[in-house]
């Protein structure tokens, strides 16, 4: 697609775009949008990533919007009622929904934050149109941008960024959004990146939808870095042909801004959605931030990026020079002024870091807002205010007409700070309206189209960005068309020398009259008759990024001579075009670049008749991807392949080759080739072919004219042989199965024919078996184990010879017993189907006698719970015992020759030992009993505590109580002592012994303790009165206790009396003096672990 150039007076020029735009009404308000989460300064690696990433909504009709993650999970739906505006919540920066457009740097192995990031596309979505902003903050940095719908986006961007000079982990960076699969885009970076993109090197991308490619400015080292402005971006066909509209967003990770001779270092990050060129005008109106206070006018600096090279551009009148290699002018002024140019271009206004330009301390930090061209002004916007991050001041900048003044309407009401008469432009006013900062929806309108931009100011921050406008494309469309593409492409790119191409022109509005002004080509064109069309009328219309088009094409093909750029100049005449003809010129231009290169090769070296010529083209030719060939070999015979083949007759025969690139673009060459006779090539081979064994080969080829000077056989096994004669010979084949054997004859003339047979060599077997290891007598039996292999698998037959004089058998594997001990010859032949045969022979003497098995056991008899030793006492006569088989009875087994045994349960055990040779011999089973008797177990049961003279009962629990004697000690007391459960009265303490003795003398034993225990009884008065009766306190069995304890207290809880142990009863004295008449409180804790025993006792008179 090649975008016109208009070369057309100014005012005849806007006065159509003006018209196009009012037709179109595309601007920043729609239903659909894409952003991405651009690189910040917190998101490196050293960094907090306490920035924060927020969407602003605002509808002046009811909404329901929905904010997504493309590919991811996150998504959220809000509702807003008409006239209001909300926040969403933060974009995740984190976990697996992490929307960040940020990797690694490369020195971590990552790439910086540059190259294809999937599933990070913020896709808004509204059921109306709605208008949206971005805005990135945190931790005394802000940046936002107004959104423009995807129905505005573009095909060709350049990107406008900030000046780069805050710290080594801040990057000027540009990313490039698709909506669409199988977007293709080039990128141009007009400096270093990152990642390693070299400067003014394009690269071509593929993006799905939703998908960002985000490129990343190098560092200069110094906190500086490389500035991305003059950055471009297109929109190139993809395979279908297609091409889609992208969006694409400037910025910076964190920087300041300064203008010349200043170097303040506070910084904010920045981003801004880029117009796309169709939207670029030729007349802006600026003015400067209003600052501090209402009057308070900051220096801004101004950016402005030409396209074109050439591009005049104008600031009140005056011609500016010294574009830099951004592509972009630059200038500084505190004044609203007026800028004009020849071609499109943008522009972008900067707030400056606080001091760092005259004018700009107090209030506000770097910011960059995109410009609208008059061109592109609106009656009406909608915005957002916001208080974040720290905004003190929300503000509103406006150039509007004199005229539209008395019906200007912010948030309803006409009023406003201050309006002043634009100074460089009569007939429009610069207005200032400000806030105290405020979460608030903000609606300005009037009769006349006006330029607007919002922005709030904080002590350290700062925000802002366009405030609404049309976005329109701008221009109209020239295309041209390759005849020979016959892809789905609807435009070639360019055409080629000497191509047919077909010349359109896309309008948005019908003409009345065309004239196509071909002849100012000159020569350079064919035909270059200039072509009036008083009655155009359109092939077709066409949509492109959501205008209508109306297609106009001339009805026949056009070929440039030359290599070059063409511009096509068309007069377009109609009704709308307020001129004193209603005409304007529309060029476009036209590259032609060098036709592709031709280029045939063939493999026919004999140049022989009936011998397949193989004719090759290229896939590539003078730098063009050529993707159609057509082979012309006269006589009607066309082939449309890259590469072919083509039989000739003898003599001259002519060749051509026409080529076309994918673009469209023809070339072709032609070359003739000679052809000379060839001969007939022929043989035989014989049948019944067995591999390794010999057959004869007979050739039998022929020739017509001249001699056979060579025989070239290849035989299908990897094997061949070239022969100067014709002779028969012989031929042995190693591989067996379907084998092709060839014969290339040459002529004298060098000209070849080749023929095939394909034989079947049948395979021949392998004879092989394996010896037995051992033959063991006196049995004698020997088995043999057939190893006979054949490739083909097929029926074998087999004959035994064992070499005793027995009978041959044909077993595959036999059993043969031998009767004596000897050298055995033992002979193998096998058979196939076909008569392949093969033998084999080996000798047999491996006879060995069988092993006796025999042991000893100790003891034979033992308790239970007691190990057994085993001890081996086999012998081998002629070999040695290699392996023990020993089974124990009880289901458990060992292979050691001299193990150990001990057995859980009691019982009689019959054990069977069997030993191996190590020649393999089996000794038949020896048997052994082994008596194992009940070892008992005897747990004696509890002790007892218990008051003296009780009578208690044995409680002991023993594994069995047949075949077991009991016996109790000491038995004096006892009511039995060898009952298993006596009984006993307690009269003292005394530990009790029970033994159990079974059969084979198998004891074991248990003891218990029975404990007396003495009561102690308490009175609970006493009368030390003197006359010898109850005189003292006389506690029984206390004194039993030797470690016990015994506390008195009165009633105020002092202690009168305590002893340990007692010995001498209390007398109901304390130091030497009778107490009182009272109640007394007593502790006596026994130490038995028995708990204390409390009370009251009363001293009586």
């Amino acid at each position: 697609m090649t975008f016109l150039k208009n070369i057309t007076p100014v005012v005849c020029l806007l006065l159509l775009i003006g018209g196009k735009a009012n037709a179109q009404e595309l601007s920043n308000k729609g239903k659909e949008f894409w952003v991405g989460y651009g690189h910040h300064q917190f998101m490196e690696p050293l960094g907090s990533n306490s920035q924060d990433m927020v969407i602003y909504l605002s509808a002046e009709q009811a909404a329901t919007v929905t904010v997504t993650v493309d590919g991811t999970p996150w998504t959220r739906t809000y509702s807003l009622a008409a006239n209001t505006v909300i926040a969403t919540e933060p974009i995740p920066k984190s976990g697996p929904n992490d929307a960040r457009l940020f990797s690694v740097p490369p020195s971590y192995g990552g790439t910086g934050g540059e190259g294809i990031f999937t599933n990070k596309g913020i896709h808004i979505q509204s059921n109306v149109a709605i208008v949206a902003y971005a805005h990135i903050f945190g931790s005394a940095s802000s940046g936002a941008t107004m959104l423009m719908p995807v129905n505005t986006w573009g095909y060709s961007y350049i990107s406008l960024n900030s000046q780069q000079n805050y710290a080594d982990d801040c990057f000027s960076w540009m990313y490039v959004i698709a909506k669409e699969n199988n977007t293709v885009i080039e990128i141009k970076p007009s400096e270093p990146s990152r990642n390693g993109r070299v400067a003014n090197v394009p690269f071509t991308i593929t993006l799905n939808k939703g998908e960002i490619y985000q490129l990343v400015g190098a560092s200069l080292g110094g906190g500086r870095g490389r500035e991305l402005t003059g950055t471009t971006v297109k929109s190139l066909g993809n395979s279908d042909g297609k091409c889609f509209p992208v969006a694409v967003f400037s910025g910076s990770s964190r920087t300041a801004i300064n203008c010349s001779g200043s170097n303040i270092v506070t910084g904010d990050n920045n981003m801004q959605q880029v117009f796309p060129f169709q939207s670029w005008g030729k007349r802006y109106l600026t003015a400067p931030i209003s600052g501090a206070s209402t009057f308070s006018y900051q220096t801004n600096i101004y950016k402005i990026v030409v396209k074109d090279p050439t591009t005049v551009v104008k600031v009140n009148g005056n011609t500016l020079s010294g574009l830099t290699p951004h592509s972009c002018y630059e200038f500084e002024s505190r004044t609203a002024d007026y800028i004009e140019s020849d071609k499109p271009i943008l522009v972008a206004q900067f707030m400056a870091s606080g001091g760092g330009c005259p004018f700009t301390n107090g209030l506000g930090d770097p910011e960059m807002i995109y410009l609208s061209p008059i061109e592109q002004a609106t009656k009406r916007v909608a915005f957002y205010r916001n208080t974040v991050e720290y905004i003190e001041v929300n503000a509103l900048l406006m150039v509007i007409p004199d005229g539209g003044l008395t019906s200007l309407l912010i948030d309803g009401s006409n009023t406003y700070d201050v309006a002043y008469p634009h100074p460089n432009k009569p007939g429009y006013s610069v207005v200032v309206k400000r806030w105290k900062s405020a979460v608030a929806q903000c609606i300005v309108s009037s009769d006349s189209a006006f330029n607007a931009i919002t922005y709030g100011l904080g002590s350290f921050e700062s925000y802002g960005y366009n405030a609404g406008t049309y976005l329109n494309n701008l221009n109209a469309i020239g295309q041209i068309h390759n005849e020979a593409d016959t892809s789905a492409k609807q435009q070639s790119d360019f055409t080629c020398v000497n191509t047919p191409v077909n010349l359109s022109v896309l309008f948005t509005y019908q003409p009345t009259k065309l004239v196509w002004q071909l002849s100012k080509l000159g020569t350079a064109v064919t035909p270059s008759a200039d072509i009036t069309d008083n009655a155009p009328v359109a092939i077709k219309q066409v949509t492109i990024k959501g205008n209508n088009y109306y297609q106009y094409t001339l009805p026949q093909t056009y070929q440039f001579a030359a290599a070059g750029d063409y511009d096509i100049s068309v007069l377009s005449t109609a009704p709308h075009i307020q001129n004193c003809n209603n005409t304007e010129e529309i060029i476009y231009t036209v590259t032609v670049k060098g036709k592709p290169a031709a280029v045939a090769t063939y493999q026919n070296a004999s140049g022989c008749a009936n011998d397949s010529v193989h004719f090759a083209g290229q896939s590539t030719g003078n730098g063009y991807q050529i993707n159609r060939w057509e082979w012309d070999f006269s006589k009607g015979i066309i082939a449309k392949e890259k590469n072919t083949t083509q039989l000739f007759a003898t003599g001259v025969q002519p060749v051509k080759l026409t080529v076309i690139s994918a673009e469209g673009c023809v070339a072709d060459t032609s070359f003739n080739i000679d052809i000379y006779p060839v001969p007939h090539a022929d043989f035989t081979v014989g049948n019944s072919i067995c591999q390794g064994v010999p057959v004869r080969i007979t050739d039998k080829s022929s020739i017509t004219a001249g001699t056979i000077s060579s025989w070239e056989w290849t035989f299908g096994d990897s094997s061949s042989a070239t022969k100067l004669t014709a002779a028969p010979f012989d031929k042995i084949f190693t591989t067996a199965g379907t084998l092709p054997v060839k014969l290339l004859i040459t002529s004298d003339h060098s000209c070849k024919k080749d023929t095939s047979i394909n034989v079947t060599v049948h395979a021949a077997p392998f004879a092989d078996f394996s010896l037995p290891k051992s033959v063991c007598m006196p049995e004698g039996e020997a088995v043999f184990t057939n190893l006979t292999t054949i490739s083909d698998q097929s029926v074998l037959t087999y004959q035994w010879n064992f070499g005793d004089g027995s009978s041959a058998v044909t077993t595959k594997s036999p059993v043969h017993a031998y009767a004596a001990e000897n050298d055995y010859a033992v002979k193998l032949e096998v058979n196939t189907a076909f008569g392949c045969k093969d033998d084999t022979t080996k000798y047999l003497n491996a006879f060995f006698d069988k092993p006796v098995a025999d042991f000893t056991v100790t003891p034979e008899t033992l308790c239970q719970g007691t190990d057994n030793s085993f001890t081996d006492k086999s012998t081998a006569a002629n070999s040695v015992i290699q392996s023990w088989a020993w089974d124990f009875g009880d289901g458990s087994s060992n292979g050691v020759r001299n193990p150990a045994k001990r057995y859980a349960e009691a019982g009689d055990y019959t054990v069977q030992l069997s030993v191996t040779s190590a020649a393999g011999c089996i000794s038949l089973p020896v048997t052994k009993t082994v008596k194992v008797y009940l070892q008992p177990v005897v747990d004696a049961g509890p002790s007892f505590t218990v008051e003296f003279g009780s009578t208690i009962q044995f409680q002991p629990v023993v594994n069995s109580t047949s075949g077991l004697d009991f016996s109790w000690t000491p038995a004096g007391d006892l009511s039995g002592a060898n009952y298993l459960r006596p009984t006993l009265t307690a009269l003292r303490d005394e530990t009790y012994t029970l033994t159990a003795t079974g059969l084979g003398g198998c004891t074991a034993s248990d003891e218990m303790k029975v404990t007396v225990y003495k009561p102690v009884k308490i009175p609970n008065a006493f009368s030390p009165n003197g006359d010898h009766i109850n005189d003292t306190w006389m506690i029984t069995n206390l004194a039993d206790y030797r470690n016990s304890t015994l506390e008195v207290f009165n009633r105020y809880g002092q202690i009168v009396y305590k002893s340990t142990g007692y010995d001498r009863p209390w007398d109901g004295t304390y130091n030497g003096k009778q107490l009182p008449l009272a109640t007394y409180y007593y502790v006596i804790k026994l130490k038995d672990g028995s708990a204390p025993l409390t009370g009251y006792v009363v001293i009586l008179k």
